[in-house]
């Protein structure tokens, strides 16, 4: 059977459908992105409504379906602590402050507060001394956390680790 189409037709049909087939997978990416945009918008907005109306169970609520959704996103986590912290519940918030993925930009400040929680509140040093040094591995120059250490080794009269962390601090 022969195809009684004109050439260019039939050429014309081919490229468009090369076309589509190029365009359809792009396009639907960009469509996902804006969705995954928009949900983790909405997640943001509600859980800072329920935080701002002091509203802790549904911070707590809300925040744990975008980290299921999202485990590797550092704000769900960030709001989970300041939920739990709120709740007085501080050692739930500071395993909240630790899961922050190290490669997001809130690691170190969230860290900086998890070391807080666990030297002030918690009264766990040896926890808050490897949560300093941890912070210390990403941003070496944090003065806050060299005088945490200090007053730790001092506190508990580590001489030689006084010692080194003073001379830290100094070359920093």
């Amino acid at each position: 059977m022969k195809n009684n189409r004109p050439r260019y037709q039939s050429d014309f049909l081919k490229l468009f459908l090369l076309c589509v087939a190029i365009a359809a997978p792009i396009v639907t990416w960009n469509l996902y992105h804006i969705w995954e945009l928009r949900v983790a918008e909405d997640f943001e907005s509600r859980c800072r409504s329920a935080a701002e109306s002091e509203s802790w169970d549904q911070v707590l609520s809300t925040a744990m379906q975008w980290r299921e959704w999202r485990p590797k996103t550092s704000k769900p986590w960030l709001f989970l602590a300041e939920g739990y912290l709120e709740s007085n519940e501080p050692q739930k918030a500071a395993v909240c402050l630790g899961s922050i993925p190290l490669s997001s930009s809130k690691a170190v400040p969230a860290l900086v507060k998890k070391s807080q929680i666990e030297f002030d509140v918690l009264n766990l040093p040896l926890a808050s001394e490897k949560t300093c040094l941890q912070v210390l591995e990403l941003d070496p120059r944090l003065a806050e956390i060299h005088r945490r250490l200090i007053f730790l080794y001092a506190l508990s009269l580590q001489k030689v680790n006084l010692v080194q962390q003073i001379r830290d601090a100094i070359s920093r």
